[in-house]
């Protein structure tokens, strides 16, 4: 009985050995992180699905975790591009194409840091996208969970209506449009909207037509808008949103 007992052991010792050092698969740090609440979704069940490649390909691995106390767990997960899905109950399903690394990648970089997954996830009643964020090993630039949102953000019209949340016009805002860097950029003008929160750009596109500005307004805040080389003749509708993140406001923009 114990020569048995000790076999079993060592056999269960030489799968958990094999599984760890799998060639085809790599150790990643998943952090789920509910943007809505601003707060990670902790101790929850969590499942998570590897597709083949990031396009039609099949589902290739399926499996579940449990979230600690701050929202993370640790998965295998299947190395090279893939499109990878995490579902939480209670919140909406994010789904992106991810680049994971090989060991040997890593060591090639020079990085000791274990790969992470930042996945951002909303409960079902909030209207804000979740998204996964990829801290790659060999990237310079590592995100972080209050990363801007993926929302789309151009500029295509001279008009623009400017709007809140509610879809209701912002009267009586005032813009003030500069170029985006890391100090404070060139300014390219100041506009206000009217009483049905709508403005002029012309002046503004002739300079940043083709390039990404940095406006601030008179309310809290500034956001991010890319201008697109060509305007058109029709109107446009850009909502300005409020979001926490890590008990600090976020405001952002995204267009129709």
């Amino acid at each position: 009985m114990k020569v048995y007992t000790s076999f079993v052991a060592l056999g269960i010792v030489l799968s958990l050995s094999n599984l760890s050092a799998d060639p085809e698969k790599a150790r990643v740090h998943v952090v789920v992180y509910d943007i809505g609440a601003d707060r990670p979704v902790a101790r929850t069940a969590v499942e998570f699905v590897v597709y083949s490649d990031c396009s039609s390909g099949p589902e290739i691995l399926r499996s579940s975790a449990f979230t600690d106390d701050s929202g993370e767990f640790e998965a295998l997960l299947p190395i090279g591009q893939h499109l990878v899905g995490f579902s939480a109950p209670l919140h909406r399903p994010v789904r992106a194409c991810v680049d994971i690394a090989s060991s040997r990648e890593s060591e090639r970089c020079g990085s000791r840091s274990l790969q992470s997954l930042l996945v951002r996830t909303v409960s079902d009643h909030l209207q804000l996208p979740g998204d996964i964020l990829n801290r790659h090993p060999c990237r310079p630039y590592l995100p972080s969970v209050c990363e801007a949102l993926n929302l789309p953000r151009k500029v295509y019209a001279r008009s623009v209506v400017f709007v809140n949340e509610q879809n209701r016009p912002i009267a009586n805002l005032a813009l003030e449009f500069r170029q985006n860097s890391m100090a404070r950029g060139k300014l390219w003008g100041s506009v206000t909207t009217d009483s049905e929160g709508e403005a002029d750009l012309s002046a503004i596109y002739a300079l940043a037509h083709g390039h990404l500005a940095q406006v601030g307004t008179n309310k809290s805040g500034a956001f991010l808008l890319e201008f697109s080389p060509m305007p058109t003749t029709q109107s446009q509708r850009i909502r300005i949103m409020k979001w926490q993140c890590q008990g600090h406001q976020r405001l952002q923009a995204t267009s129709d």
